[in-house]
């Protein structure tokens, strides 16, 4: 099973591939899910605005503990994420997808 995604950020669409346990999930998933004005299903009803601001608020809340994460970015936890899989043992042909 694939996932398209058509906004991506080379305006280039693109499908995911799933593997048969995350299709399962979103199969399961799919009754409690909500539903845009058009119809379609939110599998991930989060705005790109609500997700900036929620990690504006992280970021001040260490601040306040005395950390600077200034130069850390959303971003930065996904490098973080798919460099420990791969140093977990995870084959690269799946952590390039």
């Amino acid at each position: 099973m694939t996932f398209p995604r058509y906004q991506t950020k080379s305006d280039k669409p693109r499908t995911v591939p799933f593997t048969p346990a995350a299709s399962t999930v979103l199969d399961e998933m799919t009754p409690h899910v909500a539903r845009r004005s058009d119809g379609s299903l939110s599998f991930f009803p989060i705005s790109e605005q609500n997700t900036w601001h929620m990690w504006g608020q992280v970021k001040q809340d260490v601040r306040k503990a005395g950390f600077n994460i200034d130069d850390v970015t959303l971003h930065t936890f996904r490098h973080t994420c798919l460099t420990r899989l791969a140093q977990g043992g995870m084959d690269v042909l799946r952590l390039q997808n």
